[in-house]
């Protein structure tokens, strides 16, 4: 069976690096979502048995962290990624539960 991490980044670049780093360093599969709905789609379809997943706290589609919350919900231990210098999303962060 492999172990694989659940990525959510609308970045493509972003996405790619962590992809990159997931398989090479750790050996794990990545699966690359870009939004919340996507994420949404995937997840109401397939089993929750990643190991951890890496979570954008700001897509398009879920400005205020609704990806972390729905991937948090199903158990799903999540790393945050937060863009440098947004005021406040540290706390907005830590209100999750995983600060």
């Amino acid at each position: 069976m492999e172990t694989k991490v659940l990525v959510v980044e609308d970045s493509n670049t972003m996405a790619r690096v962590l992809s990159y780093l997931i398989r090479q360093q750790l050996g794990f599969t990545p699966v690359i979502m870009n939004s919340l709905a996507e994420v949404k789609s995937y997840l109401d379809t397939a089993p929750c048995d990643h190991v951890a997943a890496i979570v954008d706290l700001n897509l398009p589609d879920a400005p205020n962290g609704e990806a972390v919350d729905l991937v948090m919900g199903k158990g799903i231990p999540v790393i945050v990624l937060v863009r440098l210098g947004r005021s406040g999303r540290a706390n907005h962060v830590a209100g999750k539960g995983c600060g």
